[in-house]
């Protein structure tokens, strides 16, 4: 799980698994890896607030990012200061609920396995979603995402009709990923040191289907 070396002129990628090599597999590798990359959110920032798909959209959903994730320190704040709705998940069961944030230091409360989401007096969003800004162990240079395993970005997914930006390191970029067809993929994935767009017809407009 180590990244290679990029040739002379190349962006650093991470190499990818072993053909053989599972999902749980590659989570366990990388969260041995440990590491923080909050020192990289303002790069990140930078890119992600400069994409046509985010300038152009009203709502944004995004994610209050672990450790291990790329950091959103720098873009949940950003995103309000722009007068963006700004949706971050919520887990209720195996679902995850897109909740309107106003206030990043009063709307928040631990939630699903002590991770800060919005609080439970808040009421999920039923309208449109024009982008997603999605977390990930890590993407692959197909658009693949390499969620915890739990499966709720994947059930999010399946009914929200939205542009999926995944979020992520140039360390968290490997070449390829396991994939299935139902998996859902990105089409649009940033990193601190580029824009990667990928040939996967957007989806529509942001609706959540019921």
């Amino acid at each position: 799980m180590t990244p290679r070396k990029p040739a002379r002129g190349e962006e650093q990628t991470g190499a990818g698994p072993p053909p053989q090599t599972t999902k749980s597999e590659i989570r366990r590798a990388l969260r041995a890896r440990g590491g923080s990359w909050e020192h990289l959110a303002e790069e990140l920032a930078s890119r992600v607030l400069a994409l046509p798909e985010v300038t152009s959209a009203k709502v944004v959903m995004a994610y209050v990012s672990l450790p291990d994730e790329a950091p959103t320190s720098e873009i949940l704040p950003a995103l309000l200061r722009e007068g963006k709705i700004l949706l971050l998940p919520r887990v209720k069961g195996e679902e995850i609920e897109p909740v309107r944030v106003t206030d990043l230091s009063r709307d928040l409360a631990p939630g699903y396995a002590g991770i800060a989401e919005p609080a439970s007096w808040l009421e999920p969003w039923k309208g449109r979603v024009d982008a997603l800004i999605l977390p990930g162990l890590a993407f692959d240079e197909q658009g693949t995402r390499l969620g915890r395993g739990g499966g709720h970005y994947d059930r999010l997914l399946a009914r929200l009709e939205t542009t999926r930006i995944g979020l992520a390191t140039e360390a968290q970029l490997l070449s390829h990923l396991p994939s299935e067809p139902h998996d859902a993929r990105v089409h649009v994935l940033v990193t601190e040191a580029r824009v990667i767009r990928f040939p996967v017809p957007p989806a529509g407009p942001g609706k959540t289907r019921s």
